[in-house]
């Protein structure tokens, strides 16, 4: 999988090492395995295009996304009902 390291806000990074992967800045970089799984929905890093695989974020990484917009998250809500929420909140 590719990801690419799209900066924390406030801050200025021209590059970051993960895992022990260095991610410069805005270029997508190959990682594999649990680095992979991590990423997955990390607010720091967007997934690149051209994956051949889709990647859904696991619910906790939901769950973190609708509380940090505000969402009042119902912890019986599965995955489906949280990308709704996230959804009608951003647009």
């Amino acid at each position: 999988m590719k990801f690419k390291f799209i900066g924390v806000p406030g801050e200025r990074h021209e590059a970051l090492n993960m895992f022990g992967v260095l991610f410069p800045m805005g270029e997508a970089v190959e990682i594999d395995g649990k680095g992979a799984e991590k990423l997955r929905g990390h607010p720091h890093f967007e997934q690149a295009e051209g994956n051949s695989e889709e990647i859904k974020p696991t619910i906790d990484q939901l769950r973190t996304k609708a509380e940090s917009l505000g969402i009042k998250v119902d912890k019986r809500w599965a995955e489906d009902r949280l990308a709704e929420e996230i959804s009608k909140k951003v647009g």
